[in-house]
């Protein structure tokens, strides 16, 4: 609901009065530019997020890479369609998917971007540590 509220109300209004979606302000990372804001909003309201969008280029088709996702399973944004649809994209990528749950970790919540927030700094070696097994295992 407060997500359906921010692509259909709150984030039109915002970028319209103030040119820009004003995400700093309630701590989602940096403003948004007007036309970036528009776009994500039209990527939010669909169950595939983006890829209509970018299916069509082939560096997304081609990309064959290890790729880490990892998805909590408080994120109202990235939700298991969102996520299903956003790898969809990558057909021949290595994809590790990791779902966290914020109570296996003593956390309240973790939702879309609070992963990258230095309360969570004790999360950050599930990423760390894929590279580093990754690198090891290229370097044998």
């Amino acid at each position: 609901m407060v997500v359906g509220l921010s692509w259909y109300v709150a984030g039109p209004l915002r970028t319209r009065l103030c040119g820009s979606l004003t995400c700093q302000r309630i701590g989602l990372g940096e403003d948004l530019p007007a036309a970036a804001a528009r776009q994500w909003a039209r990527w939010g309201k669909r169950t595939n997020f983006c890829a209509d969008d970018f299916r069509r280029r082939d560096g997304f088709v081609r990309f064959d890479a290890p790729w880490l996702a990892l998805r909590a399973t408080d994120d109202d944004i990235t939700t298991p369609e969102n996520a299903q649809g956003l790898y969809e994209m990558y057909p021949y990528a290595k994809l590790e998917e990791r779902v966290l749950d914020p109570k296996a970790f003593g956390k309240s919540s973790i939702g879309h971007l609070a992963f990258f927030r230095s309360q969570n700094a004790d999360l950050w070696s599930i990423a760390s540590d894929w590279f580093r097994t990754l690198a090891r295992k290229r370097a044998n």
